[in-house]
Formats: C-alpha cells, sequence, structure tokens
C-alpha cells in the first residue's frame, strides 16, 4: 500500500494521513532549523521596516516551534499538531528531558530576540 493511503484514526477521533503528518513534523523541524540563521538575517537588513518584518517573522516561527513542541505522556501531547500519544516505553525520560531542553532554548531566543532593535 503506498504512503498516501495510509490513513487511520486515533483514539481521540481525528483521522490521520502518515504521509501529511510526516510532512507536518518535517515542516516543524525544518522550521526551528531555520532559527539558527536568525542573526545574519537582520544583520543584512538595510532599514528599521525590513528588521521589524523579519523579526515578526522569526517570532512566529518560535512561537509555532515553542507550540508545537508538547512532550507529555498521555492525551495531551503532540508535535506541531499532529497527534502522538507517547507511551511510557516511547517517552523515555531521557527523550522527554532533550525535548524539553530544546524548547527551553527557543524560549531563551526569543526572549533575546524580542529585545532586540534596528541599528
Amino acid at each position: 500500500m503506498p504512503v498516501t493511503e495510509l490513513v487511520g484514526h486515533c483514539n481521540y477521533g481525528a483521522s490521520h494521513n502518515l504521509k501529511e503528518d510526516c510532512e507536518t513534523l518535517a515542516e516543524g523541524f525544518a522550521n526551528i532549523e531555520s532559527l539558527g540563521n536568525i542573526k545574519e538575517v537582520l544583520k543584512q537588513c538595510t532599514d528599521e521596516v525590513e528588521f521589524n518584518s523579519k523579526k515578526r517573522d522569526f517570532l512566529d516561527k518560535i512561537n509555532q516551534a515553542i507550540n508545537g513542541l508538547r512532550p507529555h505522556i498521555g492525551a495531551h501531547s503532540s508535535m506541531f499538531g499532529i497527534c502522538i500519544i507517547w507511551g511510557e516505553e516511547a517517552m523515555t525520560p531521557n527523550l522527554e528531558k532533550v525535548i524539553k531542553k530544546n524548547k527551553g532554548e527557543i524560549e531563551k531566543i526569543k526572549s533575546l530576540l524580542e529585545k532586540e532593535s534596528y541599528k
């Protein structure tokens, strides 16, 4: 069966398409990875309007990343809006710790970026 046909339902009534879910997850992680070039992008801005526009774009990406990472065991866990019910065996304390650490780093970046102004 092709990946595009793999559709299922979770215990919470949502409909899932494996291909679409994988694309959403990949997009979420690519979004996080794109945050690595904030300084370079903002340094290249030639005026305050451009700077503020790019800053808003990055803050939107950061908020999406923060909201997208929910590493909890149970019914309220998701990654980038994809319902992922982590079982006890899948969500090891180490995995949860890594996700929370990265989420914390993203929150620090957000805090620093909010304070930045055009120079």
